[in-house]
């Protein structure tokens, strides 16, 4: 959830400048309530360091949260485990990130089995053979 630094906007502002935007807003600002979270202006953001065992997860093609991101966070946490995946925004929605996820919750303080990276591989669609049924 992005409600503490994302939120800086009622519905009522949405809905005045696009009703549409503001319908799907709503379960978003709602689960912000609650959850109790509150909207906390500015603040510092300076990165977080900690030694809690940490799994950073990355899509190398992801326009939204892009690996540079992971690997920075990954930088200030001694405990980490850092992997890019070739694929976009939602990483876990894929096998290996998930079986990555599911051995490093089984024992964090070790480096998760990462042996299905090695399998996974970008496919690249060619428009014209699609657009002729092939």
């Amino acid at each position: 959830m992005n409600c503490a630094d994302n939120s800086d906007f009622s519905l009522e502002d949405v809905a005045q400048s696009d009703p549409g935007l503001a319908e799907g807003l709503a379960s978003f600002l709602l689960s912000c309530d609650v959850l109790g979270i509150d909207y906390v202006g500015t603040f510092d953001r300076e990165l977080v360091r900690s030694d809690v065992p940490t799994l950073v997860l990355s899509g190398e093609f992801d326009p939204v949260t892009p690996p540079v991101w992971g690997n920075l966070i990954a930088s200030e946490l001694p405990n980490s485990f850092a992997y890019t995946f070739p694929t976009g925004h939602g990483v876990i929605a894929s096998e290996c990130p998930q079986a990555i996820a599911l051995d490093f919750l089984g024992n964090p303080n070790t480096e998760p089995d990462t042996s299905c990276l090695g399998d996974m591989s970008v496919e690249f669609l060619d428009v014209l053979e699609l657009s002729e049924g092939g």
